[in-house]
Parts: structure tokens; C-alpha cells; sequence
């Protein structure tokens, strides 16, 4: 994992949606870097409740439609952590898997 991905993991943890797109303006970050733990980075979002973070990660392109490695979609895992806010967010973007 590069020092990039680590500021990507820290500013989704941080909630802070400027700073993530900040780092994709950057040009060398994948969103969809599975990096840290094999998962992705809107995942990481999801799973922490981190809402603003993942509006950032779905405006600079993060894969909506990513899986944990048990296959989980993004709206599976808001679900299962009770998530309502962002079960809304992802229920309204386009190409969400359910």
C-alpha cells in the first residue's frame, strides 16, 4: 500500500470529502485500490458509517457495485451496520447492486 492509499483510508476515517478529492485530483490514486485489507475504499466507507466520505468516493468514480470478499455489496454492508443515511444515498445513485 502506498503512502497515498494511507491518506485515502485516513481521510475516510476523517469523514473529510475534501481531502479525498483532493487526492484523486492528485492523479495517482485508484479509487477502487483494494489496498489496505483486500477492501475497497467505498466499502471502507460504508462499513464506518463515514457519509460524507462516501459521497466524495462516489463523485470521483469509486465502483458502486464493489464486493467485500464474501461477495457483500456496499447497500448489503449499510444495511447490516444499520446505516440508513447511506443505504438512502446508495439507493439513489445509479448502478447500485442490492
Amino acid at each position: 500500500m502506498t503512502s497515498l492509499n494511507l491518506q485515502l483510508v485516513s481521510a475516510i476515517f476523517a469523514n473529510d470529502s475534501s481531502r479525498i478529492r483532493e487526492l484523486v485530483e492528485q492523479g495517482e490514486i485508484n479509487v477502487n485500490d483494494r489496498g489496505f485489507f483486500s477492501f475497497p475504499p467505498l466499502l471502507r466507507a460504508v462499513v464506518y458509517g463515514k457519509l460524507e466520505a462516501l459521497k466524495a468516493l462516489i463523485e470521483v468514480g469509486a465502483d458502486r457495485n464493489a464486493l467485500d470478499s464474501q461477495g457483500r455489496t456496499a447497500l448489503q454492508l449499510a444495511r447490516k451496520y444499520n446505516h440508513a443515511q447511506i443505504v438512502e444515498i446508495l439507493l439513489q445513485t445509479d448502478r447500485v447492486s442490492p
